[in-house]
């Protein structure tokens, strides 16, 4: 499962460092919906440079790939961040 979330670059009050906005089920399908948000954001607010959208492997799956591959599996284990910053 991947999330797409916002990352806070500063400190806002009442708000954690990183945001659950959605999850999917593949790696394409959150990036297609990265895409569309950072590109919309960055219209939105052209001079906010303190965010970074991001599609990050959830931390299970994570593990259950590198667990995969250390038994010889050869299932890919992806990087758990792909972050782009769109400024």
């Amino acid at each position: 499962m991947w999330l797409l979330v916002i990352v806070l670059l500063s400190n806002v009050p009442g708000f954690d460092k990183m945001i659950k906005l959605e999850t999917y089920a593949t790696s394409e399908e959150c990036q297609i919906e990265r895409n569309r948000i950072g590109y919309e954001m960055a219209a939105a607010y052209p001079n906010e440079r303190d965010f970074v959208i991001a599609c990050q492997l959830s931390t299970n799956e994570y593990k259950a790939r590198l667990i995969r591959a250390a038994e010889g599996s050869k299932a890919p284990v992806l990087g758990a961040w792909q972050p782009v910053a769109y400024r």
